[in-house]
């Protein structure tokens, strides 16, 4: 297992600077140049060179990648096929490569997306005999899809997990639920997509509260008039065809003087409930398609001129059978800029796209995004524009194909797509052959049952394509007696939104200027080494102590590790970024060195030679705790 996860350690971000298309060929610098880059720099060992093709929040999630095994000894061969580019003008890529490592055959799809004039990995498919697909978010590590261990091949002094929960009956409900979502997947039009989520408002003089059961009870929510009777009682006359239900019932709440409190998207009632407070929202909303997108909290942070702020997507009455397909991890939002009046960006990235799934409760869709955001000094009164983007995934054309166990043979859908089990088990694989046109846009969905038809749990799933083939699979809690594939194909439908003039409730109370940055010595923080930790088994690990001279709280660094021989001759390096832990519900960020302290941290040694003795460390740059940067 530690031979194949050579390449999650790797492959975590690495970029090159691009212009357009054309360009980047001509300059060598496009996807697949930049994937055989990455490529080369792993199997010669060359730290150096491979640390140039990663950025700054990929070397932080490399310090996530605890227990992978760093060998390009252990490459033996490998080819970058051609990349595939979707998204709007091309801005994504995925870079297919055949390797083998140590012997086993792998296929991966090395993720990129461009933001202005860069590429940038931001993830990594794998596909492994005997073990099965793997997917990793590199910007969100803990989105990392593991197989769980069969109870044949557990360790006996494994803690109970996963597998002793669903014996016990604890995932019945999800499977049922999986199941549930998989039969609802059907083929289906733009026309017939809108026509669901829409809603035709003619009130009439009717109770809110008649009009407000008519908009959500068919999504499943449940209204509760506690405190908000007497206004839901009141007549309403409104009349708005052609809105979706969710920008009706906001319609209807607001003609009564009360704001919809939706459920949150971790909740997990059977029966979501929706309630109302009086008044009006603090913050400004938007609705785009059958999309309400609202700011559910902004907690300012006085006096760092930062702020935390969370936004919430949420939908009523989207059909079961789009809802049924979003089951996969997918970026399906992308924020696009935060600026303030002057044109100033407040956030700290952007063209960022998020990859998770929304919580889907009957046709209620709830999803949740937290932005880091700085540069809020007491002039900026307002957030000028939060622009961004959301994705929605289509199936236009749906082909049931059902497998029980034992056969593996291959099933004609139509003249030029053909799909074949090719391993049956608790990993099921399967490979779908069409022109790459249709592979493209092409994505399967599976359920599996046990004899008496009860279904299984689908622990993961992943599918990726390679020109002409699609290679997919998922893993189950145990062996299947039937298998349904469903075989999409997509459309993918995007709505741009934008909230404008957000306001800032302590702007007054923040800096007029950030603090000067005040430091003893060639910089803010002095690094050394103090000790190896350890050195054979496993990835080699250091121990550092850093000493923090300025006047701020530093939150992240980032630095070289040189590796030095007995005759202090450096015989290596390699970059190492450390960060500062985010605990649930802190006021901010938790610094990794506070102002005037020195801690002693651990650390991966990456691509440490053999005939290392010590490490000298050098500090490259520093972000404080109020977003600002110290560079050498």
């Amino acid at each position: 297992m530690a031979r194949f996860a050579l390449l999650f350690v790797v492959a975590l971000s690495a970029c090159a600077r691009t212009e357009e298309l054309g360009a980047e060929q001509e300059a060598g610098r496009d996807p697949r140049s930049l994937a055989t880059s990455f490529f080369e720099a792993v199997e010669q060992g060359d730290g150096s060179a491979f640390s140039e093709l990663l950025t700054t929040r990929a070397l932080q999630g490399m310090q996530s990648g605890e227990g992978f095994q760093l060998d390009g000894a252990t490459l033996e061969s490998w080819e970058v096929l051609a990349p595939r580019f979707h998204g709007d003008d091309g801005e994504q890529a995925e870079v297919p490569v055949a390797a083998t490592i140590d012997g086993q055959a792998q296929i991966l799809d090395v993720l990129m997306r461009r933001t202005e004039a860069r590429w940038c990995v931001f993830g990594l498919r794998i596909s492994v005999a005997e073990i099965g697909e793997f997917v990793v978010d590199f910007e969100e590590l803990g989105s990392l899809l593991a197989p769980v261990p069969l109870p044949e091949e557990r360790d006996p002094g494994e803690m109970p997990g996963i597998l002793d929960e669903y014996e016990s009956g604890a995932y019945f409900e999800d499977a049922a639920h999986q199941q549930g979502a998989f039969e609802a997947i059907a083929s289906t039009t733009r026309r017939k997509h809108d026509n669901h989520w829409s809603y035709n408002l003619a009130a009439g003089g009717r109770p809110a509260l008649e009009i407000v059961r008519e908009i959500v009870e068919p999504a499943g929510l449940v209204v509760d008039t506690a405190g908000s009777l007497a206004a839901l009682q009141r007549a309403v006359h409104l009349d708005a065809r052609g809105v979706s239900r969710i920008d009706a019932l906001e319609r209807v709440a607001a003609a009564v003087g009360l704001v919809p409190i939706y459920p949150e998207p971790w909740n997990t009632a059977t029966s979501p409930i929706l309630t109302f407070a009086p008044g009006r929202r603090t913050w400004p909303t938007a609705l785009e398609g059958p999309f309400l997108i609202e700011i559910v909290d902004l907690e300012e942070r006085v006096p760092l001129a930062t702020a935390r702020l969370s936004l919430a997507v949420r939908s009523l009455g989207m059909s079961p059978a789009v809802l049924g397909f979003q089951s996969q991890m997918f970026e399906h939002i992308t924020i696009k800029k935060i600026t303030d009046k002057s044109g100033n960006n407040l956030h700290t990235e952007e063209g960022v796209s998020f990859l998770g799934k929304p919580n889907i409760q009957g046709a209620y869709w709830s999803d949740l995004l937290t932005l880091e955001l700085s540069g809020l000094l007491r002039s900026v009164e307002r957030i000028r524009r939060l622009a961004g983007r959301l994705t929605l995934r289509l199936p236009t054309r749906v082909d049931r194909l059902s497998w029980r166990k034992g056969q593996l043979d291959k099933r004609e859908l139509f003249g030029d797509r053909a799909l074949e089990l090719v391993q049956w088990g608790a990993t099921s694989r399967f490979r779908f052959n069409a022109p790459p046109e249709r592979v493209a846009l092409t994505e399967l969905r599976f359920s599996a049952t046990e004899k008496d038809d009860s279904p299984l749990e689908t622990l993961f799933s992943d599918s990726f394509g390679l020109g002409e083939n699609l290679a997919a699979g998922f893993r189950t809690t145990e062996i299947p007696a039937r298998i349904d594939v469903k075989v999409c194909t997509v459309k993918e439908l995007t709505y741009p939104f934008a909230i404008e003039g957000i306001r800032l409730l302590r702007h007054e109370d923040m800096p007029v200027a950030l603090e000067a940055l005040q430091f003893e010595g060639l910089g803010p923080v002095q690094a050394e080494f103090v000790r190896f930790k350890r050195r054979g088994d496993g990835l080699p690990q250091i121990a550092m102590r850093l000493h923090n001279t300025s006047n701020k709280d530093v939150l992240a660094l980032q630095t070289d590790f040189h590796y030095l021989d007995r005759h202090g001759v450096e015989v290596g390096s390699f970059p190492h970024s450390l960060s500062g832990g985010q605990e649930f519900g802190a006021y901010a960020p938790g610094a990794i060195v506070t102002r005037g302290m020195t801690v002693e941290e651990t650390a991966t040694a990456f691509f440490l030679p053999g005939e290392t003795v010590t490490v000298r460390i050098d500090v490259s740059e520093v972000r404080f705790s109020d977003a600002s940067r110290w560079e050498r």
